[in-house]
């Protein structure tokens, strides 16, 4: 008697290893974040440029006073890929500017596995942004993505008036960056008993390629350095990764605690 041979699941199989492998890649990469103290941010810059680092001439359009400066900070960052993990930020942040090039660079740094750097440049209209880097890590896994913005697009400018609004696109290695910077107004903000004129702006972008999603930034500008004062953020991104599609959404505040560096 001729016995059927047994129908082989070729698709449960294939998803039953999938998902054991997705539990294994769990198991053997913890999710964690470690927060970027201020003092790891101060030797990284004396590394780079040292300790003795000369203030900028001041003038119309003189540059922030290179160094580390500390800022109040709220927030997270979070995915749904794999099992899903958030990453809260601390306390206490730190942005380092660096000469460079026509202008600086000023990086963000909450978390060993966060930052963002931004390539400025000083012109007669303002200061430009020419270069923007998003580097973010889960699971051991690396995110980085790098634009590069072409000439004229004016993020501050020097001097602002309500209504200013400047638009470029910007290209990455597997997609592009489209910014919109729209003036919204300029106040008096207080930081350690010190008065600070400020522009305020929103830095507004959208994503397309291999990352789709926005970005937006409320941004308060020292008027005539570009100093970061104040900033409150949000992201809402898709990404494809080799796990599959990845949901990630950033929240965040930061205000400035001092206007003297730490060098």
């Amino acid at each position: 008697m001729h016995r059927p041979r047994p129908r082989v699941a070729i698709p449960v199989a294939a998803a039953t290893v999938l998902a054991v492998a997705a539990t294994v890649f769990v198991l053997t990469h913890r999710d964690h974040a470690t927060p970027f103290k201020p003092n790891a941010a101060v030797d990284k810059f004396r590394a780079i440029v040292g300790s003795a680092t000369a203030s900028p001439a001041a003038g119309p359009q003189s540059a922030p006073q290179p160094g580390v400066y500390s800022y109040d900070t709220t927030g997270f960052e979070k995915t749904d890929v794999l099992s899903g993990a958030r990453h809260d930020y601390p306390a206490i942040s730190t942005v380092t500017y660096t000469p460079k090039g026509c202008g600086a660079e000023d990086r963000w740094q909450p978390l060993v596995g966060r930052f963002s750097a931004n390539g400025t440049c000083r012109t007669p209209a303002g200061l430009e942004l020419r270069s923007t880097v998003q580097h973010r890590e889960f699971f051991g896994r690396v995110q980085a993505q790098t634009f590069t913005c072409p000439a004229g697009f004016v993020e501050l400018p020097i001097p602002a008036h309500v209504g200013q609004r400047s638009q470029t696109t910007c290209a990455g290695t597997s997609g592009s960056l489209a910014l919109t910077a729209r003036v919204l107004g300029s106040s008096i903000m207080h930081v350690a008993g010190e008065s600070v004129e400020v522009t305020h702006l929103v830095l507004s972008g959208r994503l397309t390629g291999s990352t789709t999603g926005t970005i937006s930034r409320d941004l308060w500008l020292a008027a005539t350095t570009g100093l970061l004062v104040r900033a409150t953020a949000t992201a809402d991104t898709r990404s494809d990764t080799l796990a599959g599609p990845a949901k990630y959404t950033e929240r965040y505040t930061v205000t400035l605690k001092s206007l003297a560096p730490q060098r």
